[in-house]
């Protein structure tokens, strides 16, 4: 019986093999007629000068280096106009050094001029400068902070 089983299993495989054979080596030839032409492509491409990669090089390195040049120009472009601007300024507003005379001091005796002190001193103080009523107790108070630091063992 295992016999026979082994004996339908192969007269399957070589029914489905004999209906296959046909597309299989279609399919195959055809895979070998593409791997071919792929290959004598490559073969010609590699023989022949790139032209067309030098210029695709070409192409990515302006766009690489276009924003970058861009940006420099503009750079540039703002600092010479700043710098004009600043000169334009200078140029239509010069300022000429006047020669003016320089006025000299009165001669003052020093009698005046410490009798003029004293009047402004002694004038009239306005009363948001006059001093604080309470002055005397500034001092009593004072005095007791002093006390009550010696007698609670404070330092200075």
């Amino acid at each position: 019986m295992h016999k026979l089983t082994t004996d339908r299993k192969q007269i399957a495989i070589e029914q489905i093999e004999g209906s296959w054979a046909e597309p299989l080596r279609r399919f195959r030839s055809a895979l070998t007629t593409v791997a071919e032409q792929q290959m004598a492509k490559a073969q010609n491409r590699s023989a022949a000068p790139l032209p067309a990669r030098s210029a695709w090089f070409r192409t990515r390195l302006v766009m690489a280096l276009a924003p970058a040049l861009l940006l420099l120009l503009l750079t540039v472009g703002l600092v010479l106009a700043n710098d004009h601007h600043h000169r334009t300024a200078v140029t239509s507003n010069p300022v000429t050094a006047q020669n003016e005379p320089v006025a000299t001091p009165q001669q003052v005796s020093d009698a005046a001029l410490f009798t003029e002190i004293d009047e402004d001193l002694s004038s009239n103080v306005p009363q948001s400068m006059a001093p604080l009523e309470g002055a005397a107790t500034s001092k009593t108070t004072h005095e007791y902070t002093m006390q009550v630091e010696e007698n609670n063992g404070v330092e200075k």
